[in-house]
């Protein structure tokens, strides 16, 4: 019986192995492929990327929330990511060149950590 579960789980690990091997090449082609077309993309000017999101919530799935209020450009989130839940606040800044940053002190059961946040935004036509 443990030669039988033994071959079982040998066969699974190779066939694991396989699957990977030709999913990495895929995923590194694709990778390739979306680092030129942002590259080939137009930087979006600061007054789309204030458009885009002030007084707006981004939503991060089912995972949590940011809110980009206008007023002293507050930001405010909450998030509930691999069973620990936390919340932050700070200010949002667009520094140019289309970036959008945040910096927020996160609180939750691990304490208190702050963090900046950045994200260039491109645009090819109407897709950013």
């Amino acid at each position: 019986m443990k030669r039988v579960v033994g071959n079982c789980l040998g066969a699974a690990f190779a066939c694991s192995v396989l699957v990977l091997a030709f999913q990495v090449p895929a995923t590194a082609k694709t990778a390739t492929k979306i680092a030129e077309q942002a590259q080939e993309a137009t930087v979006v000017p600061d007054e789309g990327v204030y458009r885009i999101y002030q007084n707006h919530s981004w939503l991060w799935g089912k995972k949590g929330a940011g809110f980009f209020a206008v007023k002293q450009r507050q930001f405010d989130a909450w998030t509930h990511d691999k069973g620990r839940s936390g919340y932050g606040n700070g200010m949002w800044f667009i520094p140019g060149g289309g970036k959008l940053c945040y910096r927020a002190q996160w609180h939750g059961s691990w304490g208190v950590k702050g963090s900046m946040t950045c994200f260039e935004h491109r645009q090819v036509g109407k897709v950013i």
